[in-house]
């Protein structure tokens, strides 16, 4: 199990800022962001420049966002004999998007 915890972009660009003047102990102590985080956010920004670790995103972008994939399962939670026709259609009215049957029988 992992002990990760997400930081706001915004936090860690706050402790490559205090590290200028304040140890890390003192920058744990003023923004209770846990030591190891501290060193670890100072490490990446010494090893890269940059307080962001992005991945790369490799492959094909996804046709369906994951906020329409849960409008696709509520509707079939509301009604779960409904054709894959009448989800795109729906899928059309509400955002616009307009995908094959075969892409929403896989979402």
């Amino acid at each position: 199990m992992s002990n990760y915890c997400y930081i706001h972009p915004a936090q860690t660009e706050l402790i490559t800022t205090l590290a200028l003047t304040l140890t890390p102990k003192q920058i744990e102590q003023h923004t209770n962001i846990c030591l190891r985080t501290v060193k670890h956010v100072l490490a990446l920004w010494q090893r890269i420049g940059n307080v962001v670790n992005e991945p790369l995103r490799t492959g094909r972008p996804r046709v369906l966002n994951s906020y329409e994939i849960s409008y696709i399962e509520g509707l079939i939670e509301c009604k779960p004999d409904m054709l894959l026709k009448e989800i795109n259609d729906k899928l059309l009215k509400a955002f616009g998007t307009d995908v094959s049957n075969q892409t929403i029988s896989r979402a």
